[in-house]
């Protein structure tokens, strides 16, 4: 990412409203089950595919 340089300390508004790329690393993971676990409900699923 060419934004991924950018401190979490700068003006959210120089990220044109992607504030989540300020989120830190510590987050990501709840955020990414968050995400994963809604589109499991979206599409009926009831766990994860088995690779």
């Amino acid at each position: 990412l060419a934004s991924n340089n950018i401190s979490p300390s700068q003006q959210p508004s120089r990220l044109n409203g992607a504030t989540f790329i300020a989120i830190p690393t510590a987050s990501a993971d709840a955020i990414a089950s968050f995400i994963w676990g809604s589109y499991l409900k979206t599409t009926g699923a009831h766990g994860a595919p088995v690779s």
